[in-house]
């Protein structure tokens, strides 16, 4: 390429992980370049320099980075992430496959509302939760990167469908009377259903926990005088 009445020669990558048609555009695009009066070599650099920060900015490279450094903190016994608690983001992180390879400074808000509104369909609220709060995790781990400015999910905390739900959204059910207990218990145990849903059954039971009651309940409302 001439610039400045000077030959100058860029080396824009290797076949086949380049292909031919790719590297004749790259050409005529730094040849134009050139007779612009800039200097194909510098916008070749920031062309790398742009790519190689991309590749750094992935959800997946800032997940990676993020759980290496709580992991980290926990292991000298400061609030990071336990073995069990890594396991159970990492279920989280799976439901997000889509997004792995996308740089947080590029994707927008209507995409990542939309697959977690997906992830509330398939998997249910809890599991959308979960993967809301990683996110907004990884959010706020590239502003303290410097990476983006705004956490976008907090435009979603008062989202009709993607919003915490508060005790009085919430559905209560009311408990199975004492007198009752004993006879569904019976009726669980002498059923032909499988040891596992057997003793999932009465661990609910005995708990008095119903489907999406978990999301909003706290110890403070436990009656520990007559241990409901």
């Amino acid at each position: 390429i001439q610039f400045n009445k000077q030959r100058t020669n860029i080396t824009i990558g290797s076949y086949p992980s380049l292909s031919i048609g790719d590297a004749e555009k790259l050409a005529i695009k730094y040849k134009d370049t050139a007779s612009k009066g800039v200097d194909p070599v510098q916008a070749h650099k920031n062309i790398k320099d742009q790519n190689l920060m991309s590749s750094l900015n992935t959800f997946d490279s800032l997940y990676n980075s993020l759980k290496d450094e709580m992991v980290s903190l926990h292991s000298l016994g400061k609030k990071g992430w336990s073995e069990g608690h890594t396991r159970t983001v990492g279920y989280a992180w799976d439901k997000l496959k889509t997004i792995h390879d996308v740089s947080i400074d590029q994707i927008q808000k209507r995409r990542v509302r939309d697959i977690l509104v997906r992830v509330s369909k398939e998997n249910g609220q809890a599991s959308m939760l979960k993967c809301k709060n990683l996110l907004s995790s990884i959010y706020n781990y590239a502003i303290v990167n410097d990476i983006v400015d705004v956490n976008l999910i907090s435009a979603f905390s008062k989202d009709p469908v993607l919003k915490k739900p508060k005790a009085e959204d919430v559905e209560k059910q009311p408990s199975i009377p004492d007198e009752y207990l004993g006879e569904v218990f019976s009726r669980i145990d002498q059923s032909e259903m499988n040891i596992v849903t057997k003793y999932v059954l009465f661990i609910l039971q005995y708990t008095g926990l119903r489907v999406d009651s978990l999301l909003t309940r706290k110890w403070s409302h436990y009656d520990k005088a007559r241990k409901r």
